[in-house]
């Protein structure tokens, strides 16, 4: 869509992040990212007992586990960015909010190295 818009065809060798920079749209990765963190925050302030916040914080002890690799789970990737203490970083909104555009990026991070 953004190679249409600039009208630029794939035979002109244009590297999508150049023709991103151009067109100044958002990832869409990104801002989806940016709005589960935000949403995260959110839900973890509020002071009253949400469903969304009780299953969250819900940790299954009984069942098996399947064989291979762990799901990963939504906890797991704000772990990576907040810290093991992510619930904590999450009541004060100036710190959770200086972390958001690290959260956001990450994943653009990972497809460049």
């Amino acid at each position: 869509m953004e190679r249409s818009m600039l009208s630029i065809r794939k035979l002109d060798k244009q590297i999508n992040s150049d023709i991103r920079a151009r067109t100044g749209v958002t990832d869409i990765l990104t801002k989806i990212d940016q709005m589960k963190w935000r949403w995260t925050g959110h839900m973890l302030r509020s002071p009253h007992e949400k469903w969304s916040k009780i299953v969250t914080e819900w940790y299954p002890r009984d069942g098996k586990r399947r064989r291979g690799r762990p799901r990963k789970r939504w906890e797991d990737e704000l772990k990576l960015t907040a810290g093991y203490n992510w619930r904590r970083v999450a009541k004060d909104r100036e710190q959770w909010k200086g972390l958001e555009e690290a959260f956001a990026k990450r994943r653009l991070a990972n497809n460049t190295a």
